[in-house]
């Protein structure tokens, strides 16, 4: 029985004999011997039936070279090709890839499950003074944004003007500099502002991105230098010193789409770089520079998605060599979008919050899975799940003592909330009541923008953690619904930047 895509093979329903049991369970074992050697075994009952022939089976059809031609009107099938990352002679025969169609489709519910329970969610930000900020270009399209303590100014990036705009706490644009498409990342220091720019914003093959810096003089940004390009879709680019010889290096996490990589580029004495790779996969989200195994050189903590959702730990020798260790991993479905290291559990050792909430690969009903999770350390940097909190299409969560009380509460962002049902939990503050509870909080407000960019900063300079949201209007239709009249909202009157300003006048 040859393979046909999901869709065309069920037009007229399942073929005869296609879902017997022999067939079944044979799928189940290529399952575990074929599914499994590239990534964590993905269980049936995470998608229903109709997500799973139209999404996940062609598409990994695809990527084994069962069908070639099954992306050939995308634009980017030719480069896909070129890339390796599809493989030209496959593993299984069509039949037996079949079996596989046959083993999820059979075991896969006719409905997802519901989303976890969850505490009642809360309106109102308590504590926190809403205010809108003037800022915007022609559209929301705020792909980045930091706030600078020195010179109490706000540095957004721009994805439609391709800018970094310098902006007034009161949200006047004071400037504008050209620094390249898409800028995704920031990093300040006292000389200038480097800039990570994605290239393209949408999954692509091209190595457009670049990182770029530009100078501070007098209190404005001088034109952009060119630090790095020719970057395949990077996401961060941090530095350090790796190697201990003094000379700055830039530790580049290209996210990539079929291809990228993690790398560190080594800075040579005469400005020019060394490039070494760490991790030769795509998908990076974002790193952390620490000395993690307390040897007294600095270490890598990775979050890298696409099919490995994993968190890896690269201890450095000092010579900026990496030994590799996979502390957490996820199904290939699973999402992951941002993590941090903080203590948590104030026991003296760094804990993970993660996110994960990403649904840009292929149409699917909400991700029951999806949501904001805390792993804490046992001090040998083994990590075990503490704390889930439910959330559809969770992005990104910062880890703060808003509230000023002692602990961590959670400041976290959806971009792919359900906007049908809950489009005000693309922001939620989850405010931590102790022993492991947290009361979750939402505003109206918060389906006025679909946010991607957060900050916490102490911006009116009151001693305590204010929060800045950065909204970006446009996104994958094809993966994640927006009803038009939001959509169309979003465009006349939607707000770029929001302030969230801390009053600290919470009531436990």
């Amino acid at each position: 029985m040859a393979l046909v895509a999901g869709e065309e093979l069920f037009a007229q329903g399942p073929p005869p004999g296609f879902l017997s049991e022999d067939r079944v369970k044979a799928g189940r074992e290529f399952a575990k011997g074929v599914c499994a050697t590239c990534h964590l075994e993905p269980k049936p009952e995470l998608f229903s039936k109709e997500t799973w022939k139209s999404g996940p089976i062609p598409w990994m059809a695809y990527i084994m070279g069962l069908a070639p031609d099954l992306f050939r009107g995308n634009p980017e099938h030719p480069a896909i090709q070129r890339s390796g990352a599809v493989l030209t002679e496959p593993p299984l025969s069509a039949e037996d890839y079949g079996k596989i169609f046959a083993y999820y489709y059979k075991n896969a519910p006719a409905v997802v499950p519901e989303q976890p329970s969850r505490p009642e969610l809360k309106q109102g930000l308590p504590g926190f003074r809403p205010q809108v900020m003037g800022y915007r270009q022609r559209e929301p399209m705020v792909s980045s944004v930091t706030f600078d303590r020195v010179s109490r100014r706000f540095l957004v990036g721009d994805g439609l003007s391709h800018t970094l705009d310098l902006v007034g706490v009161d949200g006047t644009t004071l400037q504008s500099a050209a620094v390249g498409r898409f800028p995704v990342g920031i990093e300040t220091t006292p000389e200038g502002v480097f800039v990570t720019c994605i290239g393209d914003f949408f999954p692509s093959q091209a190595a457009t991105g670049k990182l770029v810096f530009l100078p501070w003089k007098d209190g404005r940004l001088k034109p952009a230098q060119t630090v790095l390009d020719k970057l395949h879709r990077p996401s961060q680019a941090a530095f350090s010193d790796f190697n201990g010889d003094g000379v700055k290096d830039w530790l580049v996490s290209m996210f990539g789409y079929y291809t990228g990589r993690l790398v560190w580029f080594e800075g040579r004495a005469d400005g020019g770089f060394q490039e070494h790779e760490i991790y030769p996969k795509p998908g990076t989200v974002r790193t952390e520079i620490r000395d993690l195994d307390g040897d007294g050189d600095m270490d890598v903590a990775a979050l890298i998605a696409q099919a490995t959702e994993g968190l890896f730990l690269f201890l450095n020798d000092g010579k900026g060599n990496f030994e590799e260790r996979l502390v957490i991993q996820r199904h290939p479905a699973f999402g992951h979008t941002w993590f941090e290291m903080v203590d948590f559990d104030k026991d003296g050792d760094l804990d993970l919050v993660t996110a994960n909430g990403d649904v840009g690969d292929f149409p699917s009903p909400p991700r029951f899975f999806h949501g904001i999770r805390i792993y804490l350390n046992d001090g040998g940097l083994n990590f075990k799940e503490r704390y889930f909190f439910p959330l559809h299409g969770a992005t990104k969560a910062l880890a703060r003592d808003f509230d000023g009380d002692g602990d961590l509460d959670i400041a976290a962002t959806a971009y792919y909330p359900d906007f049908r049902l809950a489009p005000e939990e693309g922001f939620l503050f989850l405010q931590n009541q102790g022993e492991w509870s947290f009361a979750p909080h939402v505003f109206e407000e918060g389906a006025s923008g679909r946010w991607i960019a957060m900050e916490a900063s102490d911006v009116d300079g009151d001693g305590d953690e204010d929060l800045v949201l950065g909204a970006v209007r446009r996104g994958p239709g094809r993966t994640a619904y927006v009803p038009p009249e939001l959509n169309k909202r979003w465009m006349t009157e939607g707000i770029s930047l929001m302030l969230l300003e801390n009053i600290k006048s919470i009531s436990k």
